[in-house]
Order: structure tokens, then sequence, then C-alpha cells
């Protein structure tokens, strides 16, 4: 079972494909790296890109249902989204408002959706609707709807099914790619990969985050003598609990602070095991939580500092 956080939300995607890992400054997804501050800013950023994402389902749905009112009469559904879009872009806003006042079928189903995605604050606008419409890069042809969502439509499911995301399901690796100012063609097909993995993992664990920020520490500091595995850690920490027959130690070995202190890392291999125990002995999963995104956060912040 999986909590909704940065860690889990990792592991989730190394459990579907064990080729999506962090190593070190880059998260692979497949053969593609991306840096991992990248990747942990799509995860602290989720929110706005699902609202992102609502806003272009919505969109597709509107021009699907009242095409001519919305996008006029130069293109067809299957061009959309569009840059041709935009010199009308402020008159399809108002045409997208008043049929999201005038049809609450519209904004009922946006609301449905924003719910299941843990987006309580989400309230459709017809501005920020009719800029989605006007992106330019793959189809709504290509964009993934998970089941669970696709239920979410009511009375416009079995139309959004045959018209909307039965493509291929790479469309919003260009949307991600261009809130970020980043080139499409190198990323775009690991960010949308990302992004639908997101998608899933937040309809998994419905997007709640333990407002806890609270440790207690109770460590039984009773070891003398623990098993030291020199090995990758999962996540590409520095250190993690081992635990076969007894609670040890695995050190990965690819670390630049590893690399740096050669033989002397036995030196800090206590200090090390203390924080591998406490974090194991935690009973809590808050507690748990925070201790491991600590200690990714730590990793990180030694890789940069020893890397050269």
């Amino acid at each position: 079972m999986y909590q909704y956080d940065l860690s889990d939300f990792k592991k989730f995607l190394n459990d579907t494909n064990r080729s999506n890992r962090v190593d070190g400054l880059i998260f692979w997804q497949n053969r593609i790296p991306l840096p991992i501050d990248l990747f942990n800013r799509m995860f602290a950023e989720a929110d706005s890109l699902l609202e992102m994402y609502v806003d272009h389902l919505i969109g597709a749905l509107l021009a699907l249902k009242h095409f001519s009112d919305v996008a006029g009469t130069r293109l067809s559904f299957t061009d959309l989204p569009s840059k041709d879009l935009m010199p009308g872009k402020h008159g399809m806003a108002d045409v997208i408002s008043r049929l999201l006042a005038t049809k609450s079928g519209y904004r009922q189903a946006a609301l449905r959706i924003a719910g299941a995605l843990g987006l309580d604050g989400y309230v459709p606008s017809g501005q920020r609707i009719a800029d989605a419409l006007c992106h330019q890069g793959k189809k709504y042809a290509r964009l993934q709807i998970p089941l669970v969502l696709r239920r979410e439509f009511g009375v416009f499911e079995a139309e959004v099914a045959s018209n909307i995301g039965f493509d291929n399901t790479d469309m919003f690796g260009n949307v991600v790619a261009d809130r970020y100012d980043i080139y499409r063609s190198g990323f775009g097909d690991a960010l949308a990969n990302i992004f639908n993995q997101l998608l899933e993992f937040r309809l998994l664990c419905g997007g709640r985050v333990s407002s806890s920020r609270h440790i207690s520490i109770d460590t039984a500091g009773n070891s003398d003598r623990f098993h030291v595995l020199l090995e990758r850690t999962r996540d590409g920490s520095l250190w993690e609990p081992h635990f076969s027959d007894d609670l040890g130690l695995r050190i990965n070995p690819e670390h630049p602070f590893c690399k740096a202190m050669g033989d002397r890392i036995g030196e800090v291999k206590y200090l090390l095991y203390s924080l591998a125990e406490f974090e194991y002995n935690q009973f809590s999963d808050v507690q748990k939580k925070l201790i491991e995104n600590m200690r990714q956060e730590v990793s990180r912040d030694l890789w940069i500092r020893f890397d050269k």
C-alpha cells in the first residue's frame, strides 16, 4: 500500500517498471535521463499540473459537444488543441463561461473529475479552458484518461471514449514540457509517461497528504555489530535500512560521498546505522515517511557537494 508522497511515488514507478529509478541526481524514465530536481518539481506541483489536465479534459468535452460555438468552422475536432484558435481566444472564453454557467452537466463533470483527483479547490474557468484549447501539440485523441475518470463524465462517457484518449496516450508530455520550457523531442515521451503514472498514483492514493510535521525520537541504540551491505540503494540514497535475518545497513557505493570516503566509509557506518535503525523502528507511517524523505534530501545534498 502506498502513501501519497514523493518517496512512495518513486517506489510506485520502480514497482511498475524496474527501469524507472533514481541514480544520484538523475531520474531514469526507462532509458531517458531527467534531472531529479525536475522530477521532484513535477511531484511538488502536481496540483497545478492536474488542474491543467482537467482544463484540457473539459475543454475537449465542450469542443466535442459544441464545436462550432467553441472553435468556429475552420478546424475539426481532430485538430484540437491548436494554436490556430488563438485569434478568437477571448470570444471562446466567453462562450465556454456561458456554457459552464447554463449547462450544469459540464460544470458537474469538471467538479467530479477534480474531486476524484483530490483537487478540492478547483473551479472550472472559461479563460483557463480556452488557454488549454489553444495549446499547440499532440491532439486529444492521445490524451490519457484512466477508466476511473471516464466514468466521472457521466452521460458524456460514451462520446468521450469514442473521441478522446483512444490513440497513444502521450499528449500531456508536450503540455508539461512547455510549462517547464523543456525541449519536447528530447523529453516529451518521458514527461508523458511520468505524468500518466502520477495520474494513476494520485487516483490510487486519493491525493491525500498527512499534515503531521512532528517526529518523536526513541532509538534502541543497542547494537555494536551489524551487517553492512555495499550495493545500490533502491531510491539512490546514500544509505537505507536493510533487513535479512536481522536489521542491517545498505550503503550505496555509487554515491559520491561513499566514493570520496573510500576505505574511511567505515568511520560513519555507526552514524548511518543509527539513522537506519531509527527509520526502521518507527511504528507511525507518517514519521517513517518524514524520515525517509529526510534521508533522500540529505543524500541529494551530499551528492551535490561531493560530485567532482
